[in-house]
């Protein structure tokens, strides 16, 4: 068993970006990225450059399953559903609306 906080989404780099925009732009971003996906990396000025962040942080959908109730995972319209987590995703709030 793995923590979902410790999967990892993102992607590397094996040179040095190039036509960066403004530091003042990057840091901007980098830090709005920050609140909005704790845990996200963002390393640009390097050569290997490289954006990492938690996949809960990065994911669109979030669902819960009982075992033997998953969807299926091919279909392209999973629909959120978090009730099995219990407390106020029990009372079936759609949460990803309230994160967008």
């Amino acid at each position: 068993e793995i923590s979902v906080s410790d999967v990892l989404s993102g992607h590397e780099f094996v040179r040095p970006l190039k036509n960066l925009p403004h530091p003042f732009i990057l840091k901007t971003a980098t830090n709005f990225i920050g609140k909005v996906s704790p845990g996200a990396n963002i390393v640009v000025h390097n050569d290997q450059p490289f954006v990492e962040a938690t996949l809960g942080g990065t994911s669109q959908v979030v669902r819960g399953d009982e075992p033997g109730n998953e969807p299926n995972i091919t279909c392209r319209n999973i629909i959120e559903d978090c009730s099995v987590f219990g407390g106020i995703f029990a009372e079936g709030a759609d949460v990803s609306v309230s994160r967008r």
